[in-house]
């Protein structure tokens, strides 16, 4: 039987305070920097972002950039075109309904183009310390492998999420997943060796 407590107390114990590992200076460039993440890393959007970010503070800021020059500014991410045209239209839309600034409210989060629940979650968590569970890659591997959700959509594993991790613990469950992920419980070769958790853990992956 999985005891989510006492894994729980692991991560705690390992990594007290995890944070999103992408760097901005701004929270629209937050947003901008997720949206970019997608099908890539946070070390290449950091890549990016680094000469990016200099021109791009705000949505106004994308406007006057202009689609041309965004795209050839992302064009080594995955998917460059389409993140490009999500990133000018939701500038327009966030000048258009929302005075310029980013929504610090779920609901509105996710009327803007190409952002869903896992963007929105990762902004809110990231910038208010609250208990969003933002569901990538990552967090669905671990869940399952861990014993934490039997659910096979980004959502049902959400819901499972926050039904069995208590509450003090949701604010940092995604981070803790998502960094354990990336760098021990890789996805195709686990480094059980150095896995804090291992005694805890009784995956088929583990090694």
């Amino acid at each position: 039987m999985v005891n989510v407590e006492a894994i729980l107390e692991k991560f705690q114990e390992f990594n007290p305070e995890p944070k999103c590992e992408i760097v901005y200076d701004t929270d629209f460039n937050l947003l901008v920097g997720i949206v970019l993440s997608a099908q890539t890393t946070d070390k290449r959007v950091n890549i990016i972002g680094k000469s990016l970010f200099k021109t791009i503070k705000s949505p106004s800021d994308v406007i006057n950039f202009g689609m041309e020059n965004l795209e050839n500014a992302i064009k080594s991410l995955g998917f460059f075109r389409t993140k490009s045209k999500n990133i000018y239209a939701l500038s327009e839309r966030l000048i258009k309904n929302f005075g310029g600034k980013v929504p610090y409210d779920f609901d509105a989060l996710i009327t803007l183009p190409g952002v869903g629940r896992k963007t929105a979650s990762v902004f809110l968590n990231t910038l208010t310390g609250k208990n969003y569970i933002a569901v990538d890659t990552h967090v669905q591997r671990l869940a399952k492998r861990l014993g934490f959700s039997t659910g096979n959509t980004p959502l049902q594993i959400e819901q499972d999420l926050k039904k069995i991790i208590p509450e003090k613990f949701q604010s940092k469950i995604s981070n803790w997943l998502v960094l354990h992920g990336r760098y021990i419980c890789k996805a195709k070769k686990p480094a059980c060796e150095k896995c804090f958790i291992r005694d805890l853990c009784h995956s088929n992956d583990k090694k």
